[in-house]
């Protein structure tokens, strides 16, 4: 297990790990269990989040709207994924 010496440690490698996302399909779990999938776009300083091709999904995997362009707001995130396969 990593041990981190601050919250800014964490964001660091939190971003770090999504840039190397960037172009492809993710999962976003926010805090109140919406999830939305989509192609990741852009990552800002503060995790702000751009997904093209998005939709809000049901946990299993079903389109419940398609918004094609989304903005998703970093401190709302709870949980990001890179594959579907993985069960929330």
């Amino acid at each position: 297990m990593t041990h981190f010496d601050s919250e800014s440690q964490k964001l660091n490698v939190f971003k770090t790990t999504l840039i190397k996302l960037l172009g492809s399909r993710v999962l976003i779990r926010m805090r109140k269990n919406t999830l939305f999938s989509g192609i990741l776009k852009s990552i800002d300083e503060h995790v702000n989040i751009v997904l093209a091709q998005a939709s809000e999904v049901q946990d299993d995997g079903s389109i419940i709207i398609n918004y094609g362009a989304l903005f998703i707001r970093g401190n709302q995130i709870s949980l990001v994924s890179h594959d579907k396969s993985i069960s929330f």
